[in-house]
């Protein structure tokens, strides 16, 4: 300290020092997490993309079983009229990039009771037999389709999701009428 008649005055040259010293490292902690922030949102984003259809069915599932709050109608009103799906709901929950909507409606199941463990169990139940209705139902199709370039396909286009293999009479042979070094 400096002595300046009978007052003692401080370093200010040094608290100055101490004062920038304290707010570059503020700001590099600052920046540290703004890049781990950073680097999070891109890996959940990422995780949302890989989001199964059985898992945006179950948060489906979950979120309607629950009792309907005014905000959940206003996001499923969006849905209906095409605004957004539920897999853009649920995947914009877990990537945090929500619609302020969106936001609003899962802030608005703090306000009701949770799932109770029997509904969780109906729930999965659920889930369960429709993916068995769709696994029998996939194999009646494929069991009941004709055998590939078949009789049941037309004879032009494909006729179904499996192409059609050419045969013999789809070949044309007059390639003198075409002139490829046009």
């Amino acid at each position: 300290m400096t002595q300046f008649g009978k007052v003692d005055l401080p370093d200010l040259d040094g608290l100055r020092r101490k004062i920038d010293e304290t707010i570059e490292s503020a700001y590099r902690r600052i920046q540290q997490v703004e890049h781990s922030t950073a680097e999070l949102r891109e890996k959940r984003a990422r995780d949302a993309e890989r989001l199964s259809d059985k898992q945006i069915e179950a948060m489906k599932a979950g979120i309607l079983a629950r009792e309907r709050t005014p905000e959940w109608q206003v996001v499923m009103e969006r849905i209906a009229k095409g605004d957004f799906s539920w897999r853009h709901v649920i995947a914009s929950y877990f990537a945090g990039t929500m619609d302020p909507d969106v936001k609003a409606a899962f802030n608005s199941l703090a306000t009701v009771p949770p799932l109770t463990p029997e509904q969780r169990e109906q729930i999965k139940a659920d889930l369960n037999k429709a993916e068995a209705q769709e696994a029998e139902a996939a194999q009646q199709a494929e069991e009941s389709a004709p055998p590939y370039g078949g009789a049941g396909q037309p004879r032009y286009g494909t006729g179904g999701t499996a192409p059609r293999r050419p045969g013999p009479d789809d070949w044309d042979d007059d390639f003198d009428q075409i002139n490829f070094l046009r």
